[in-house]
């Protein structure tokens, strides 16, 4: 799946972050919340949970498939997992925060269901350069069109969770001790389809924020060609596309 081809890369600096492999607390109890495409490493008791069961069934594919006999996947909701109460000793959610409805709720529920003295450890997108890659099509198209900076598209999403001090703050305000907080930037190329994948879903949120209806009745049935269009001829048909993207990384510790 596309999205596990660039998430991969900040997989390991997630759980070096964590402190894992420095932990006390056994027998370790891992929930990879939001686990999306199941990243994570399998050495562990890991429970895989996502709110889509399309996601959650490619896991429960990949676990059967790999043999991982102390893992397990399930749908969950991050807002309301059902699951017990004080029963992990980290939860880890990467690159996932920004698509929870409610922020505050899902923080408060990982406190409840981390063990006194577990931990919360996310990753969140603070730069990624499709944008700019997408913004560079849409201008080749014969109108003067508008287009959001990084800043303001990753605001839209859900706001300050790329930024590193509103995070530390996030974690502060539901009752997280030890925060630490940092960036961390990846170079690396995708293939032009990959790129492509990865910008279309986003398409409609950027004409629906920032386009007037008039402009989107004219011209958003161009951006798909003109991306198309661009990523050909800027990188050929079999090219690749170099990328710069920047994470924010945040673990906390419940003491109490």
């Amino acid at each position: 799946m596309t999205a596990e081809k660039i998430t991969c890369y900040y997989t390991q600096d997630l759980i070096n972050i964590s402190g894992l492999s420095e932990s006390s607390l056994r027998p370790l109890a891992i929930l990879d919340l939001a686990c999306g495409t199941g990243v994570l490493e399998q050495s562990w008791e890991l429970t895989c949970g996502d709110i889509s069961p399309e996601l959650t069934g490619h896991v429960k594919q990949k676990i059967s498939e790999r043999g991982w006999s102390n893992s397990t996947a399930k749908v969950v909701d991050a807002q309301n997992t059902e699951l017990p109460t004080g029963h992990y000793t980290h939860v880890f959610a990467a690159l996932a925060f920004t698509s929870f409805p409610d922020t505050y709720a899902a923080m408060k529920e990982v406190m409840r269901i981390l063990q006194q003295g577990g931990t919360l450890t996310v990753s969140t997108w603070q730069r990624t350069e499709w944008l700019a890659v997408l913004e560079a099509a849409v201008a080749t198209i014969p109108a003067d069109l508008p287009f959001p900076t990084s800043k303001e598209f990753m605001s839209c999403m859900n706001p300050g969770w790329d930024s590193e001090d509103c995070v530390h703050s996030r974690f502060e305000e539901a009752g997280f001790q030890k925060v630490q907080v940092t960036t961390i930037t990846k170079q690396f190329e995708t293939s032009i389809e990959d790129l492509y994948k990865i910008a279309q879903p986003m398409i409609p949120i950027i004409v629906s924020k920032w386009w007037s209806q008039e402009q989107r009745d004219k011209h958003e049935e161009d951006i798909l060609p003109a991306l198309h269009r661009y990523l050909n001829e800027t990188y050929g048909a079999n090219g690749l596309v170099p990328q710069k993207w920047t994470a924010v990384f945040a673990t906390g510790q419940k003491t109490t």
